[in-house]
Parts: structure tokens; C-alpha cells; sequence
């Protein structure tokens, strides 16, 4: 079990460990349409994020920002927890995540 007090420190850890990919990354399409289908998927209330992500997704796609998200290199069954961990890493802002804007790959 995770302490209360813990939380957010296992939030961040579990981004940053599964942020496990390489290679190229995916092109811009790949990457906004990732970002518009969690938007979706949340807003659908089949998962309980907070509404600040939502809304995050959705200014990001607004403002033409799309994060940096290699091909290769997925953990899980599903093959879609790397590519994810990045994109919680950009929209949460962390330091190393990367993102493109108006054609330049910034963090």
C-alpha cells in the first residue's frame, strides 16, 4: 500500500519509470490524435482523472503543443504505457519531457 503522504511521489516515479522508450518518435498526427483519444476516453468517465487533465489535453492540442513520444521500447500487455508515460510527463511538466512547437522540439 501507498501512504497518503506518498502519492504524489509514486505518481511521478511510476511516469518516470515507465517512460521507457527510443527511437523515432511518433509524427505529429500519431501524437495529437493520442492526446485528443485520452481526452475522449476521460471525458467519456470510464477513468476518474481530475478535470485540470482533461483540460490540460485539451489546451495543449489548442495551442499546437504535442509531446515527444518514441516508437519503441512499450512495457505491458497493451504496448501503450511508454507512449503515455510520456505524454503524462509533458502535460504534468516535468523537466525532461519534451514537446514540439511550431516546428521546435523544446522542454
Amino acid at each position: 500500500r501507498i501512504k497518503v503522504e506518498h502519492i504524489e511521489l509514486f505518481q511521478t516515479q511510476l511516469i518516470r519509470a515507465h517512460s521507457a522508450g527510443i527511437g523515432e518518435p511518433f509524427s505529429e498526427e500519431v501524437s495529437r490524435a493520442t492526446m485528443l483519444l485520452r481526452a475522449n476516453a476521460f471525458a467519456s468517465n470510464y477513468s476518474a482523472p481530475r478535470v485540470e487533465v482533461v483540460d490540460r489535453l485539451l489546451a495543449f492540442l489548442n495551442a499546437g503543443i504535442h509531446p515527444i513520444m518514441p516508437q519503441k521500447g512499450s512495457v505491458g500487455a497493451s504496448g501503450d504505457l511508454a507512449p503515455l508515460a510520456y505524454l503524462a510527463a509533458a502535460i504534468a511538466g516535468f523537466d525532461e519531457a519534451e514537446v514540439m512547437y511550431r516546428g521546435q522540439r523544446m522542454r
